[in-house]
């Protein structure tokens, strides 16, 4: 069930130490600013003539055009960026400081022979640095002049990243030539990992027949997993600057590597750029093992960027060309955020036809989500049913419990169960309004006041603005006799609901607070009470 794609190394700690390092004396020194806005400054023209008293044609500048491209790069808008440099270039080809940011502008948006011809021109102009070998180095690499590779980055000074690149690199070298070196001895976790692998890929050459362990068929894709396993550190660090050019270094060296582009599409997703990450996605092959997963981010992506359609579409497609439940409910959950339950129930009785006549544990949320689509269109039989079927499957699961033990609270039934289910709940998900709404509302309707009060003024601290929890809040209040309190929590419940039945209900207590109903009375009328779907968004 919606399982994420991440391929994450093991036993990590020095390695992180090691590439947060590499931010202050890597990457850092080539993305800092100053000589570049000494350069627009100098080149900066008059943008504005004043002729006869108004403004004449507006001219672009130098300065103008770095703006446009740091504005570019600082929303992770690589290609644009490179784009934007380039009339900078032109005015001034030789600058040290425009051609290090093309150099990395360059890699990070995947045009790897622009990079390579930047790390050229810098290094023949001797103002080459450690990226620039590094470059240079894969380069030689994949070309198979591992001499030459190895060469490189032994020139460059002494650093961490360099103490840490360095030996993978010698050590896929020694094995592409035939040859076990000691270069990968070190302590860190890496290291072994990718010296074991080395032994293997060398026994399995000697030995066509040996089996096991990862299918390294050459030295390419030995060191392309090396820098993939440095690309998913970076972004687990919050450096997907880095990231993304050691990811592309991967896909450089190995371009039938689909993780690279499974974490391009994710941090391009995160930075919101929808058709960039859309596009990454799109590179997984049919057959892959991770292509329906793929499918089915670059459909969320199209939802994420309101275009519900084409999510739709896109879905249909993978669940008729696949027999793809899970596609299925992906759509019943598009319906289900627009408040389109009948098709929602639509879509997820179509999922669980295809999974036969049992819904498996690992589809649980679909019994969860077909229980909530159930209970809104008034069919508490069947809701009731789906939603005991999950909790069966998932008993510590927050949502389930949240979602079946606040239903029989407000139907009036099992309201000890329910408190067990809701107490359960919260300790699992402390910090979670809606658990904590939905458990101190039991309370409450159980006439314990002094229990439900700091559970309800909890969960209005964690949702100030959620018109239920003020409305609960406000009828605690009220039964405490804090009638002020009481009318401003409605009072701004009102003004933060579209739900017109509630704000009829709202109304009415303005005018004449509780009228004297007691929680009892509550119960006995709760079976005609609309019930509300939790806050939190459901996760499969």
């Amino acid at each position: 069930m919606n399982k994420k794609i991440a391929i994450v190394p093991k036993g990590w700690a020095l390695v992180r130490t090691i590439v947060m390092l590499f931010l202050a004396i890597g990457v850092y020194e080539l993305i800092t600013y100053p000589a570049i806005q000494a350069y627009a400054r100098s080149q900066n023209t008059q943008n504005l003539a004043i002729t006869n008293g108004s403004l004449a044609e507006i001219r672009p500048t130098a300065s103008g055009q770095y703006l446009r491209m740091l504005f570019a790069e600082r929303h992770e808008s690589w290609a644009q960026a490179s784009e934007d440099l380039e009339p900078l270039l032109i005015v001034d080809p030789r600058n040290e400081d425009l051609l290090k940011r093309g150099l990395l502008l360059s890699m990070g948006a995947g045009d790897y022979e622009r990079a390579f011809s930047f790390a050229q021109r810098l290094e023949s102009g001797g103002h080459g640095n450690l990226m620039t070998s590094l470059f240079l180095a894969v380069k030689d690499f994949k070309n198979k002049d591992y001499t030459q590779a190895q060469a490189r980055l032994a020139q460059t000074e002494k650093n961490p990243l360099n103490n840490f690149v360095l030996p993978l690199i010698k050590g896929w070298a020694g094995a592409a030539q035939g040859k076990n070196t000691d270069s990968l001895s070190g302590e860190n976790s890496l290291h072994r990992e990718h010296a074991a692998l080395i032994r293997q890929f060398m026994r399995k050459a000697s030995q066509p027949g040996v089996k096991g362990g990862p299918e390294i068929t050459n030295a390419n894709e030995g060191l392309s997993l090396a820098f993939q396993s440095l690309a998913q550190v970076f972004a687990e660090q919050a450096s997907p600057d880095s990231a993304r050019l050691f990811a592309h270094l991967a896909l450089f060296l190995n371009p039938e590597m689909m993780e690279p582009n499974i974490l391009l599409a994710q941090m391009s997703a995160q930075a919101g750029r929808f058709k960039e990450a859309s596009d990454y996605f799109q590179k997984i092959p049919v057959g892959h093992k991770f292509y329906l997963e793929a499918q089915r981010s670059a459909a969320a992506l199209l939802e994420r960027d309101h275009q519900l359609d084409a999510a739709i579409d896109r879905l249909q497609s993978l669940a008729r060309e696949h027999n793809d439940p899970e596609s299925l409910i992906r759509i019943g959950d598009i319906h289900r955020g627009q408040e389109n339950f009948t098709k929602a129930l639509e879509s997820y009785n179509a999922a669980a036809a295809q999974l036969g006549s049992k819904i498996p544990a690992e589809y649980w949320h679909l019994l969860y989500v077909r229980g909530i689509s159930y209970e809104r269109l008034g069919d508490w039989t069947r809701a009731e049913a789906d939603l005991k079927a999950a909790l069966e499957y998932r008993p510590d699961e927050p949502m389930v419990l949240n979602y079946l033990g606040y239903s029989w609270a407000e139907k009036g039934l099992h309201l000890q169960e329910s408190l067990k289910l809701l107490e359960r709940a919260a300790m699992l998900a402390p910090n979670d309004g809606a658990i904590m709404d939905s458990l101190g509302w039991v309370y409450y309707r159980l006439g314990a006041y002094d229990k439900a009060l700091p559970l309800l003024e909890k969960a209005i601290a964690l949702m100030p603005y959620d018109p239920v929890i003020n409305d609960h809040l406000g009828d605690v209040y009220w039964c405490a006799d804090r009638k002020v309190e009481a009318r401003f929590q409605w009072l701004r419940a009102q003004n933060h609901t579209k739900d017109e039945t509630l704000k009829a209900s709202l109304q009415a207590k303005l005018q004449s607070g509780l009228a004297g109903v007691q929680p009892a009375q509550h119960i006995a009328n709760a079976m005609d009470d609309k019930i509300r779907q939790p806050q939190v968004q459901a996760s499969p």
